[in-house]
C-alpha cells in the first residue's frame, strides 16, 4: 500500500513539474519571451494599507503568545499562528512591492521551492532522497536571488533589507535542517522580517500614496 501511494505521488509530482517545464518552454517558443507567473492572484487586489493591518495583528499574536508560553500548553501554538500570519502577509506584500515576479529569476526560484515541497515530503514519509532535495532547493533560492540582487541596477535599502530576509531564511532553514545549529536561530530570518515590515511602513507614512497602492 505505502508503495503504491508513493509511486502514485511520484507520477503527480513528475506531472506537475513536466506541465509546469512544458508550459514555460512552449511559452518561450511562442513569444520570445520567457512568461511571468502570479501565484498571489487571489490577493493581488488588497493594498498595502490591508496588508499591514494583517502584519500588525499578526505581531499582536505573536506578542500573546509569548505571554502565555510560560503559563499555557497552547502558548507556542498562538506564537507559531502570529508568525506564519506575519510571514504570509510580509512575504505576499513584500512581492508585490517589488519586481522579482516580473522576472526570469522568479521561474527560477518557483522551480526551487517546488524542488523543496518535494523534499519536505520525502522528509515527512521518510524517504532517502530529502537531505540532497532540501539543500538543492534552499540553496538554488538563496543563489538566485542572491544573483538577482547584485545584478539589479537601481538597489535601494528596502531591497538590501529584502535580500538579507532571504538569504538568513533559507541558510538558517538548511543549517536546521542539517541539525548544524539549533532551531532557536530562527529568529535571526524572523526579526530580519520585522524590521523589513517595520521600514515599508516608514516608507508609507512618508509616502501616503503607498498605501493605497
Amino acid at each position: 500500500m505505502t508503495v503504491t501511494t508513493g509511486n502514485s505521488l511520484m507520477r503527480v509530482f513528475h506531472g506537475i513539474l513536466n506541465s509546469r517545464w512544458t508550459f514555460v518552454h512552449l511559452a518561450f517558443r511562442t513569444t520570445g519571451t520567457w512568461p511571468t507567473v502570479k501565484p498571489l492572484a487571489p490577493i493581488v487586489k488588497m493594498t498595502n494599507r490591508i496588508f499591514l493591518i494583517l502584519i500588525c495583528i499578526g505581531i499582536l499574536i505573536v506578542v500573546g503568545g509569548l505571554f502565555m508560553l510560560p503559563f499555557f500548553p497552547f502558548g507556542e501554538w498562538i506564537l507559531n499562528l502570529g508568525l506564519l500570519i506575519v510571514n504570509i502577509f510580509g512575504l505576499a506584500m513584500l512581492l508585490r512591492n517589488g519586481s522579482l515576479t516580473k522576472t526570469i529569476y522568479f521561474n527560477i526560484i518557483l522551480i526551487s521551492l517546488a524542488i523543496i515541497i518535494i523534499g519536505c515530503l520525502f522528509k515527512i514519509m521518510h524517504w532517502p532522497g530529502s537531505l540532497i532535495l532540501l539543500p538543492v532547493g534552499l540553496l538554488g533560492v538563496a543563489i538566485v536571488y542572491t544573483f538577482r540582487f547584485f545584478h539589479k541596477k537601481d538597489k535601494n535599502r528596502f531591497d538590501t533589507l529584502k535580500w538579507l530576509w532571504v538569504i538568513t531564511t533559507y541558510a538558517t532553514s538548511l543549517c536546521i535542517i542539517m541539525r548544524w545549529v539549533p532551531r532557536v536561530l530562527v529568529i535571526f530570518p524572523h526579526s530580519i522580517l520585522l524590521l523589513t515590515i517595520l521600514y515599508f511602513a516608514s516608507m508609507c507614512m512618508k509616502d501616503k500614496t503607498l498605501l493605497s497602492n
